[in-house]
């Protein structure tokens, strides 16, 4: 049985906390609990490639994973290997504009 799913590199990890250090200042308070993940090929709906997509993390990941993450953005690692690196600069740009973090009011962090 092959993993078609796997973790990105601490390496993107950090560049993801550079972007949102520059760019999306909102996001700070929880840029760790955004993770990468890579599937080895891209899906596509109609004729588009989907490159990348942003998710809510699934409550089960606290359960089976390391801790508990709040964002899931999974990149489609065939197509990311061909990008060069302001193209995936700019795909990982566009996936955390789609993270919304909401302020909790009772005691202002932000999830």
């Amino acid at each position: 049985m092959s993993n078609d799913k796997w973790k990105a590199s601490q390496d993107l990890h950090d560049e993801l906390k550079v972007l949102i250090g520059s760019h999306h200042p909102w996001l700070i308070d929880i840029a760790d609990d955004i993770v990468v993940i890579f599937k080895e090929k891209c899906s596509r709906v109609g004729n588009k490639p989907v490159l990348g997509k942003t998710s809510k993390a699934p409550k089960i990941l606290e359960v089976l994973g390391e801790r508990a993450y709040a964002f899931v953005i999974e990149l489609a690692d065939d197509m990311f290997r061909l990008m060069s690196d302001d193209q995936k600069i700019a795909l990982l740009d566009s996936l955390l504009c789609e993270i919304a973090a909401e302020e909790d009011e009772t005691n202002g962090e932000r999830k």
